[in-house]
């Protein structure tokens, strides 16, 4: 094997060392580095097939949610769900209601649906002989369902 610098004749010892005595032609320093460029040019090559195969899996996606949603026009709709807590005494917080009905309404979300929930707790019990005392509470929540339509 010649030294692709010089010329000269490698022998089994440079070649072992990886550097040509006559010039110092370093073969390993090139020999590394080519092995660097290849790893980063597989890397960016898998990268870009993830991408295609991402890119591609999305518009398969999106195909098959037009043919089943036909009259859609490109659309679908997007849900969120918030829950506000009746005040202490079992009242209706009308004004925490009412902000979070701005609140949505101002980023796009339209009120579609709005129930109550009794969420029941049992806070302890207590008994002394034939007297036992128990403490149970209830609790309401406004549920308020939003919905907004996202292009697709």
């Amino acid at each position: 094997m010649k030294c692709p610098e010089c010329g000269n004749e490698i022998t089994a010892e440079m070649r072992e060392m990886g550097l040509c005595y006559v010039c110092g032609f370093n073969q390993f320093a090139e020999y590394e580095q080519r092995l660097k460029e290849e790893a980063e040019r597989r890397k960016i090559e898998k990268q870009k097939e993830q991408e295609a195969v991402a890119a591609l899996a999305k518009k398969e996606e999106h195909e098959r949610w037009k043919a089943a949603h036909p009259d859609a026009d490109g659309k679908y709709y997007q849900y969120k769900t918030v829950v506000v807590k009746d005040k202490f005494m079992g009242q209706v917080n009308a004004p925490e209601i009412e902000r979070v009905l701005n609140e949505m309404g101002y980023d796009g979300w339209r009120l579609v649906s709005s129930f109550t929930n009794e969420v029941g707790k049992n806070a302890g019990a207590i008994g002394i002989g034939d007297v036992a005392i128990g403490l149970n509470a209830t609790m309401d929540a406004t549920v308020l369902v939003f919905e907004r339509v996202v292009k697709v």
